[in-house]
């Protein structure tokens, strides 16, 4: 048991190195840990962000615009708005063509949501 000691420590290093952006131990000895957003593409003044603690069903991404007050989440395999997100037929119509291009979109989306949440299967998308 003591030999997996060092390698449990590296796998818990690894953990939060990839979850969290910073690691702050306050007075009392307490952990406070802050957690990162992962950016995979900027298209114009479009964000889309991936939280990794953001375990909402069914899995979902953020679309992000602060020009037009806009924080939606889109289902991770459908790419459509999720039930409840209040969004104008113009935005929606925006988001399905930036959704489109570049092509690999998708892609990359959903390895990265991989990434950020292994416990998490995901089958590759393909056209």
């Amino acid at each position: 048991m003591e030999n997996e000691i060092p390698k449990m420590l590296k796998a818990m290093e690894n953990f939060l190195d990839v979850h969290y952006d910073e690691i702050i131990i306050d007075e009392e000895g307490n952990y406070q840990l802050y957690s990162k957003k992962a950016l995979v593409e900027r298209i114009n003044d479009f964000e889309i962000v991936i939280y990794p603690n953001d375990h909402g069903n069914p899995d979902h991404f953020h679309l992000i615009s602060k020009q037009r007050s806009l924080n939606i989440r889109l289902n991770l395999h459908t790419l459509e708005p999720l039930k409840g997100e209040h969004i104008s037929r113009k935005d929606l119509k925006r988001i399905k063509f930036i959704m489109k291009f570049p092509s690999d979109l998708h892609q990359r989306i959903l390895l990265k949501y991989q990434a950020l949440h292994p416990s998490c299967k995901i089958e590759a998308y393909h056209k």
